[in-house]
Parts: structure tokens; sequence; C-alpha cells
């Protein structure tokens, strides 16, 4: 009886989102002509070719060097992810489970630090879009940092990292079929293979990549469209929405509604460490056949949110 109610619960807000799009049509026929703009002249450019390099260099066993050299891996990983921004960290994190780098509990330990916003994103929509200024970028991408740093401490992940290059393959549980292990056998330069029992060369490897990133680039378009569509609706309904409330949906809105105050300065930096679900929906996208829990990794948000601003509010008492 209770799961009765609820699919019919379900079933009438479903109704009513269906009545909405009809009766707002020409809203979120709009808002999908921009998601389709924003993703052309923004999105895809900059991160198709992370995805590209990152699947290509995990097959080549480039983190396999890292670890031979005695290099930390999780290190590694958070650097691409602080440098690429949002899902790039998670998608190098699930490139390296399905290779046979990272147990699952090292993956997850990873997750809790490594996925982040990049500067291109917080110096010109946060720094000079909202508060005129590459200096308050700058900072907002350095208090960004080590609030990632601190969240992933308080959750152990800064102590798990550094053993997250020891694979335990007891512990390893991969994904679909279609999505085999790749490494490259440190013993044979340049031979790089696929553990799908056929050797695949070079150039198979970098078809390989190419369409996987492709792939991904699909989910992620998808929601960001979708979660415009979403914000304009809200907007619509809602027109003084806080940017608070924008931005725990879709960090984009969220950030520039702010206000260029101390407030705003504050709730930039926890909005940029929470991320919006619109990004964790991104993250789950490039992560889908792992087998990867999130749980972890959005506690992590949570807390990096309540970090950031809390050293955002200690700057702002600081500087007065």
């Amino acid at each position: 009886m209770r799961e009765w109610g609820r699919r019919a619960a379900l079933s009438a807000a479903l109704l009513v989102c269906m009545a909405v799009l009809l009766w707002q049509n020409e809203t979120a026929s709009a808002a999908v002509r921009q998601g389709l703009t924003l993703c052309a002249r923004s999105v895809i450019p900059s991160l198709f070719p992370f995805f590209v390099v990152v699947s290509f260099a995990v097959g080549c066993g480039f983190f396999a060097v890292l670890r031979r050299l005695g290099l930390p891996v999780g290190a590694a990983v958070f650097l691409v992810g602080v440098v690429g921004g949002y899902p790039v960290g998670a998608r190098t994190v699930g490139e390296l489970y399905r290779g046979g780098g990272l147990t699952k509990e090292r993956a997850e330990t990873l997750l809790t630090f490594c996925n982040n916003a990049g500067p291109s994103f917080i110096f010109a929509i946060a720094g000079v879009g909202v508060f005129g200024s590459q200096k308050v970028g700058l900072i907002l991408y350095g208090v960004h940092i080590l609030s990632a740093l601190a969240a992933g401490g308080l959750l152990g992940g800064l102590r798990s990292a550094q053993n997250a290059s020891k694979p335990n393959h007891s512990d390893m549980k991969h994904g679909s079929n279609d999505m085999k292990p790749a490494h490259c056998d440190m013993k044979m330069a340049g031979n790089c293979t696929k553990t799908a029992g056929n050797g695949m060369k070079l150039p198979a490897l970098f078809v390989s990549c190419v369409g996987s990133a492709a792939a991904a680039m699909v989910n992620i378009c998808a929601f960001v469209i979708f979660f415009l569509v979403v914000m304009a609706l809200v907007r619509q309904a809602w027109p003084t929405v806080p940017p608070l409330a924008l931005g725990l949906l879709e960090l984009t809105g969220g950030i520039t509604s702010l206000e260029a105050s101390p407030a705003g300065f504050c709730m930039a930096a926890a909005l940029l460490g929470w991320g919006g679900v619109s990004v964790h929906c991104q993250t789950a996208a490039v992560l889908e056949d792992t087998g990867l829990s999130l749980r972890r990794y959005l506690l992590a948000k949570a807390l990096q949110a309540v970090v950031s601003a809390l050293f955002a509010l200690g700057l702002c008492c600081f500087s007065i």
C-alpha cells in the first residue's frame, strides 16, 4: 500500500511537470537553445580534450609510471581535477579504477577531494563576471583548493590517498564488459594493451579513448541542458529566487546571481565547494559503469562548502 502511494505521488508529480513544460514551452525551448550554445562554446571545448588525454594517459600507463617513480598518484589526480574543473577529477578516478590502478575503497577516497572547479570558470565567471576582479577570482581559487584538501583530510581522504597507487586486486570490481580495464606493460615500452583478450595498439587505444570521451560529453551536455531548463522554469515561477537556492541546484546560475559584496563572496566560495546538483549528476554520469558509491563524495562536497564559507568569512573579517 505504501509503495503504491509513492508511485501514485510520483506519477502525479510527473504529470504536473509535463503540464508545466507544455504551458511554458517557449521558456523551456529557449533554455534548451541556451544550453546547446553553452555546450558548444564552453563545455565541450574545455572538457572534451581533457577527457581524451586523461583516458589515453591511463591506457598508456602514465599513472603506472608515476607509481614506479614513487610519486603519489593521488596528487596527480588532484592536480588534473583542479586544472580541468568539474567533472574531470571524477573522470580521472573512474578511468584509473576501470584500468585496475585503484581499489574501490581508494577510488571513493580520491573522489572526496579530487573533483573540483577549474581556474577558468572561477576566474572568468566568479572573479571577473561577478566581482569585476581577477584578484578576487584568484583568492576564490585558493580558498577552493584549500577547502578541498581540508575536506579530504577531515574525512580521512588525504591519509588514504598515499596508498591509492597500491591496488589490492582482490578488492577490485570492474564495470560492464564493454569497458575493460586498460593498462600498459612497463616491460614492453610503447606496447600499450587493453586486457580484453586482444592486444590494443596505440591507434586503436586512441580511437577508443576519443569514442569514450565523446559518449561522456553527450551525458554531461544533457545534464547541463536539463538543469538550465529547470532553472528557467524556477525563475519564471519565482523571479526573486535566492542565488543560494539556485546555486545548490546549478553552479553557474547561482554564481552569476550573486552580488559583489562580502556576503556574495562567502556564498560564492560555498557554492564553488558544493558544485551543485547538476555537477553531481555529471559526476555520476562519468562514473556510471564503475559501481563506485557517491555517498562519501556528496558528504565531502557538503563539508567543502562549509569549510569554503568559513575560509571566505575569515578572509572578509581579516580584510576589514
